[in-house]
């Protein structure tokens, strides 16, 4: 049993290196990041997007720094679809044995816990986002209201957690 569950690690280790963007494994998450939010910030009609980095840096496990790159690209394409923003911020935080993206905007805002998701067969975005975190231990946080703009927080830990009488 312990070899078949140290193959299907080594399975598991595998698919997550091919699914990690190349500039994430290359350049690592700040980098990634950034180059995301230029992307961002070119597109015709796009907000003004601006990146920027909090804290000591930390190494970010793999796993966890593709989770945050794939919700950070879908806080920001809400923000740039959704908000009739002016200007996106992104914001990289390391503190505390954790690493956090908050993308905040000027748009028109919304009231999050009124938001219902699935209306056109859309808005299933921030349920995803919470699932695919909380796998790993992680949050999402919103904050909206109308006519004030909206503040996304995704949270992850990045050291692993001893529970007790762990060996």
């Amino acid at each position: 049993m312990v070899d078949a569950l140290g193959t299907h690690l080594a399975e598991t280790r595998g698919i997550i290196h091919d699914l990690t963007p190349p500039g994430l494994e290359r350049d690592g998450l700040e980098t990634a990041l950034h180059e995301l939010c230029a992307r961002a910030d070119a597109a015709p009609g796009a907000p003004a997007v601006s990146v920027s980095t909090r804290g000591e840096p930390c190494p970010v496990p793999d796993d966890r720094a593709v989770a945050l790159l794939r919700v950070t690209r879908g806080l920001l394409a809400n923000a740039c679809e959704h908000a009739r923003a002016s200007h996106v911020r992104v914001t990289l935080q390391h503190a505390d044995g954790a690493v956090a993206v908050e993308v905040s905007d000027d748009g028109r805002g919304f009231d999050p816990a009124t938001a219902l998701p699935g209306k056109d067969g859309r808005g299933f975005g921030l349920a995803a986002a919470r699932e695919r975190l909380a796998e790993l231990e992680g949050t999402l946080t919103v904050d909206g209201v109308p006519g004030r703009g909206t503040r996304a927080r995704a949270t992850l830990p990045v050291r692993a957690r001893v529970t007790a009488g762990a060996v």
